[in-house]
């Protein structure tokens, strides 16, 4: 039986909500989706395309070639040249995988953070977090939220004082536009208050328990007929967890 988790710290600001009910009903509804998928040819593609030099053309004949839902394929390939965009903008020198390392939102609930590879450019540590989902880019407030969970993180740790975090994200800025590019730079994005975070947190903790709750009492016809995810590793940017 599938079980719920929260895959990334993107993710966590992308579906906290305003209440605990409405953080509730994003979990059921990615929980409940018609086409479960996650986005791991795509981390493979950026990590091939930053560390090898793979042209995305190349990174695209591999996901035609092993994706048979033309729906997720296409949703794959729309991301890849701006992928390629990113990749052409930066001249590092260096790259490096990322330890993953841990938020603990409460006793029992810890949320991951890694990015594909960090790299240095210019003496600077950087390290972009992707956004490959195709709808709803987060909000500037969700954006406030995973800065200030990012300072949390890192703002004591010597080895990332001077780091530059980005946000880069491939999607949709409205729904009838196409995928686009956009980095930010965390350090331009206004944090939010101890009590704001506070409250955004319990948000997200209520509501993800909430929609266990929901998930556990549903019925086993529902279950059942709930589209399977496909298998996973240890990095998969999904929200299911065989």
């Amino acid at each position: 039986m599938a079980t719920l988790k929260i895959p990334t710290l993107l993710h966590a600001a992308r579906l906290c909500k305003e209440t605990p009910e409405l953080t509730q009903r994003e979990f059921i509804k990615i929980f409940y989706s018609k086409i479960p998928f996650n986005y791991n040819p795509l981390v493979a593609g950026m990590r091939d395309m930053m560390l090898w030099g793979i042209p995305y053309e190349t990174v695209a004949q591999g996901i035609i070639r092993k994706e048979k839902r033309q729906k997720v394929a296409d949703n794959f390939l729309e991301a890849l040249p701006l992928m390629q965009e990113y990749v052409d903008s930066i001249s590092p020198h260096h790259i490096q995988e990322m330890p993953r390392v841990y938020y603990p939102l409460s006793h029992d609930l810890r949320i991951p953070f890694s990015s594909p590879l960090v790299y240095q450019q210019n003496n600077q540590l950087h390290i972009p977090s992707f956004i490959f989902w195709k709808t709803n880019p987060l909000t500037e407030e969700q954006k406030s939220l995973l800065a200030t969970i990012i300072d949390d993180l890192f703002l004591e740790d010597p080895d990332f004082e001077n780091a530059n975090f980005q946000i880069v994200d491939f999607s949709k800025p409205a729904k009838k536009e196409d995928r686009e590019l956009l980095i930010t730079n965390t350090k331009e994005i206004p944090r939010l208050t101890q009590s704001e975070k506070n409250r955004k947190l319990e948000n997200l903790v209520q509501g993800f328990h909430l929609a266990e709750a929901e998930i556990a009492n549903a019925r086993p016809s529902q279950e059942k007929n709930r589209p399977q995810p496909e298998s996973y590793s240890k990095d998969q940017y999904t929200l299911f967890l065989e």
